[in-house]
């Protein structure tokens, strides 16, 4: 399976990075897998352009119904200033609905919402990140197109 994350320009952001640390998807009748368990750093800006490959991972057949990613860290500037950003439950959820078949190769791509759930707290001078992820689509790439 090919993992890839996309994003939604957002004008006021000049650079923006997100590091993450875990990411976990739910099989329907099975315990959550962990494809990464170290830090990976994903730049928002790039992800505008095209959908940006996070990772290739082995996965077992069956229908999948959640992806977790672990926030660890992420920054934005805005007008040439450096801000962090706090992701208040330190984690990114999408609800999804898919069934991966043996064999073939899957591509999912999601957006992860973040650049346009930005929000400045003045009074903490820094950003909050209420992303509302979405899985934009599920692919088997390798799926005979005759059949």
């Amino acid at each position: 399976m090919q993992l890839l994350f996309t994003d939604t320009p957002n004008l006021a952001i000049e650079a923006g990075t997100l590091s993450v640390g875990q990411v976990a998807m739910h099989r329907t009748g099975g315990p959550w897998v962990n494809f990464l368990d170290e830090r990976m750093e994903l730049d928002l800006l790039e992800m505008e352009e095209e959908p940006a490959l996070f990772g290739e991972f082995h996965v077992q057949p069956g229908k999948y119904t959640q992806i977790r990613l672990q926030s660890i860290d992420a920054e934005v500037t805005v007008n040439g200033v450096t801000y962090d950003v706090e992701v208040p439950s330190g984690e990114f959820k999408v609800n999804c609905n898919f069934r991966i078949d043996s064999g073939g190769l899957w591509e999912l791509v999601v957006n992860l919402g973040a650049q346009n759930s930005l929000r400045y707290n003045k009074g903490k001078d820094l950003y909050k990140m209420k992303p509302v992820l979405e899985l934009e689509s599920a692919t088997d790439v390798e799926e005979d197109p005759a059949q």
